[in-house]
């Protein structure tokens, strides 16, 4: 059996001193959490934007088409062409307005903004699950982050998008039953039939099912993108590295940004515009949180 070994005064005092002059390691801390996207809420906003759409085509439908034979034999009327082509011009918007109407009292201002109110609840539903598992992540470490977007600054910036919402919805509307008319009109001084016109009505609206899904996919992004914002720097996060999602589909200019560090105080140039991550027009790339400050 050895014998148990044995350290004098001087070389306990000298493993002291050694202990003492070694640089202490930063903790390891775990790979900063990638922010879930509110796909939920981008879905459903989606679906009830192509629901107001759906609601736009069937009441211009039955506001036009059974008036359809009457305005073409209006152009083909003996009256004066200038006079013809006035009264179906008059007749047609007077039914295009009449369109417009029932819409308003089918899907009111209070509607609308009820169904963005909706989109934006889902939105900060999923940023709160990200500050929670964040928070989560480094209590491990003995890491105590801040305790997030406040409420009441989340609840002021999401009015303010919802009634931003409103209006591009319903300056949707006004611009698809404006070149509608247009169409119709045209159609008609060039003989077309009805069928040929209703053909018409469908391709403006499936135009205009395309733009809301547009809308809908760029508001959610951008919402996203902000509470992220706000989110991160709730909770102690003052800067994030960017993330894109790495497809032929990403913008060259956003792939350039992939995994620098920025401050939230100091959003990068890109495109000639001032932005972080989902701010720009469809933008898919996200803030990852630089967390490495906490390891000191």
């Amino acid at each position: 059996m050895k014998a148990a070994r044995r350290f004098d005064a001087d070389t306990i005092a000298q493993i002291r001193e050694r202990k003492l002059k070694t640089p202490k390691r930063s903790r390891r801390l775990p790979r900063p959490l990638k922010p879930a996207f509110p796909h939920g809420a981008q879905r459903q906003y989606q679906r009830e934007l192509s629901g107001f759409v759906a609601e736009a085509k069937a009441i211009t439908k039955r506001a036009i088409l059974p008036n359809l034979p009457s305005l073409i034999s209006e152009i083909n009327s003996k009256v004066p062409s200038r006079v013809r082509q006035d009264d179906m011009i008059d007749d047609l918007a007077a039914l295009i307005a009449e369109a417009r109407a029932r819409l308003g009292v089918l899907f009111t201002d209070s509607m609308i903004s009820a169904i963005a109110s909706r989109m934006g609840a889902a939105v900060e539903s999923v940023m709160r699950g990200n500050e929670s598992r964040q928070r989560d992540s480094l209590i491990p470490f003995n890491i105590r982050l801040g305790s997030g977007a406040l409420t009441s600054e989340v609840r002021d910036y999401l009015r303010l998008r919802v009634s931003e919402n409103v209006q591009l919805i319903k300056t949707l509307a006004d611009r698809h039953f404006g070149k509608l008319q247009t169409e119709i009109m045209q159609a008609i001084t060039q003989g077309k039939r009805v069928e040929d016109i209703e053909s018409v009505i469908d391709d403006q609206f499936a135009s205009m099912d395309s733009n809301a899904e547009l809308i809908a996919r760029d508001q959610v992004g951008k919402i996203n993108g902000q509470l992220t914002e706000i989110s991160q720097v709730g909770l102690g996060i003052t800067h994030y590295r960017w993330r894109g999602v790495g497809d032929e589909r990403e913008r060259s200019s956003h792939r350039d940004l992939e995994g620098e560090i920025y401050s939230w105080n100091s959003p990068p140039i890109v495109d000639g515009e001032a932005v972080h991550p989902g701010e720009a027009i469809q933008c898919r790339c996200y803030a990852e949180p630089v967390i490495d400050d906490f390891a000191e």
